[in-house]
C-alpha cells in the first residue's frame, strides 16, 4: 500500500498555487452563489497578482513585482483599473495605415486625436463617427466626413441624407472589423501583463492583422 509520494529536491511543493486557491475558497465562504465564470474571480486574481504582498517572496513582493512587471503611479489600484486607449486609421480594405500610441485613463477619443493625428493628403476623405464632432471646424485643412444627425424636433432626414448615412455606416463597419481582428489577439480585451512595452506589442499585433488582411486579398 502506497501512503504518499514525495519528490526529491528543495522545490517539492505547490504552496504558491495553493495560496491562490485558498483565497478563492475564503471568498466562497461569504459568497455562496459564486460561479466559476463570475467576474469577481478576475478581480481576486488581479488583487493576488498585483496588489497583495506575499511573505513567501523576497522583500514581501507581489507576484507581479517578482516577475519584473512594474505598476506605475502612487496608487497602484487606480493604475491597474485604468483603461488603455488606442486609435488606428485604416484604409478601405481595413489595412492599418496609422496607429497612435496608447493613452491611459478616461480621455475622450477626440481629445486624443486632436493631440496626435496623422496628416493625410488633401484629396483623402477621413471618415469619423459622431464621437469626433467638431473635427471639420478644428482641423479644416483635411477632408472630414461624419454622418447626418436628426434635428432637435426629431424630423425625418431627407432621402439623400439617409442614403449618405447608409454609405457612411458601410465605411465605418470596416473599422469595426479591424478592431475585432485586434481583439482576437486579446491585447485590447484583457489585462496586459507582458514585461514588454504595450506600444511595442500592439505594433506587432497590428502587423499580424495587416499580414492576414494582405493574404485575404491575394
Amino acid at each position: 500500500m502506497i501512503r504518499n509520494i514525495r519528490l526529491q529536491g528543495d522545490h517539492n511543493n505547490n504552496n504558491k498555487m495553493e495560496r491562490m486557491n485558498c483565497e478563492i475558497v475564503d471568498s466562497e465562504k461569504t459568497m455562496r452563489s459564486l460561479k466559476v465564470d463570475a467576474s469577481i474571480l478576475k478581480g481576486i486574481q488581479i488583487y493576488h497578482n498585483y496588489r497583495r504582498e506575499h511573505q513567501g517572496l523576497q522583500e514581501n513582493k507581489t507576484p507581479a513585482e517578482k516577475a519584473g512587471i512594474q505598476i506605475e503611479g502612487d496608487n497602484k489600484g487606480v493604475t491597474i483599473i485604468q483603461k488603455i486607449k488606442n486609435q488606428i486609421m485604416v484604409n478601405n480594405s481595413g489595412f492599418i495605415i496609422h496607429k497612435i500610441g496608447y493613452n491611459k485613463g478616461r480621455k475622450h477619443d477626440y481629445d486624443i486625436y486632436k493631440e496626435n493625428h496623422p496628416t493625410t493628403p488633401k484629396q483623402i476623405v477621413n471618415v469619423f463617427d459622431l464621437g469626433y464632432l467638431g473635427v471639420e471646424k478644428d482641423i479644416p485643412e483635411q477632408l472630414s466626413a461624419l454622418h447626418y444627425r436628426k434635428k432637435r424636433n426629431q424630423q425625418e432626414l431627407p432621402a439623400e441624407e439617409k442614403e449618405y448615412n447608409k454609405n457612411h455606416a458601410k465605411r465605418m463597419i470596416i473599422v469595426e472589423h479591424t478592431i475585432w481582428r485586434l481583439k482576437k489577439y486579446r491585447i485590447q480585451s484583457e489585462v496586459f501583463r507582458n514585461k514588454l512595452r504595450y506600444n511595442k506589442i500592439s505594433g506587432v499585433v497590428s502587423g499580424l492583422v495587416n499580414y492576414r488582411i494582405i493574404n485575404q486579398h491575394h
